[in-house]
């Protein structure tokens, strides 16, 4: 079994070291980086399976850490941040974050968030010997072996939710997909979020894969049923 590899970024010596022995276990490795351009560096030579970045991360900072990381990636982010209210939950998802955490914060209730954030990520619709799917005419590709979508082959900026979402509405061409379906499949069974946390993650992901987000034609909202994918080839 691969060992799971977990990149934490704070510039607060303390702070790295609780996260360091707080999430050490015999299936991870953690590496440390004080500050935003040594966390991209690391980030572009080891690949890691989880990101948490301190809201106080010096450098690029802990946005452009997100951003820069989507452009090669959709390895899940947590944010770590003193701030509250659902303009900052907003604005790391836009980013390109996974989750929000405060702090203060539990060490056992992060590992928790940890382990499960790692779970989900590494689930894909399973599609046998099918590695890549081709929306939009051809234009937008998922590609699942990579974990990244394309359109016009450049990679488009996703997080991990965001791509796992696009990922399952691919799988499912022209099935409307029921809201607590994709709640289940995306976030688990035992998820407690509702219709617009995801109707939150639809929107930034429409912004991406979309040509007009404003008169979107590929994701489709089937007002009370779900969501639905329109174009494939």
């Amino acid at each position: 079994m691969l060992r799971q590899k977990i990149l934490a970024v704070a510039d607060e010596p303390s702070l790295l070291r609780m996260l360091e022995i707080g999430l050490q276990s015999g299936e991870r490795d953690i590496r440390t980086a004080a500050d935003g351009r040594d966390a991209l560096l690391i980030a572009a030579e080891w690949q890691p399976d989880l990101v948490l970045v301190d809201a106080l991360t010096p450098g690029v900072g802990w946005d452009g850490v997100c951003r820069r990381l989507r452009e090669t990636s959709t390895a899940p982010a947590i944010l770590l941040t003193a701030r509250r209210g659902q303009w900052v939950v907003a604005q790391a998802l836009e980013a390109g974050a996974d989750e929000c955490v405060a702090k203060p914060f539990s060490i056992a209730d992060l590992r928790a968030l940890v382990q499960t954030v790692l779970g989900r990520s590494q689930r894909l619709p399973n599609l046998g010997p099918v590695s890549e799917l081709a929306c939009d005419r051809g234009k937008l590709k998922i590609d699942f072996a990579r974990c990244l979508a394309l359109r016009d082959e450049r990679v488009i900026p996703l997080g991990n939710t965001q791509f796992r979402l696009l990922a399952y509405l691919a799988a499912n061409p022209g099935r409307v997909l029921p809201y607590q379906e994709i709640l289940d499949e995306i976030w688990g069974p035992e998820q407690t979020r509702g219709v617009a946390a995801l109707r939150t993650h639809v929107a930034l992901l429409r912004q991406r894969v979309e040509e007009n987000p404003r008169r979107p034609h590929l994701i489709a909202d089937v007002e009370g049923l779900g969501l639905q994918l329109r174009a494939r080839d």
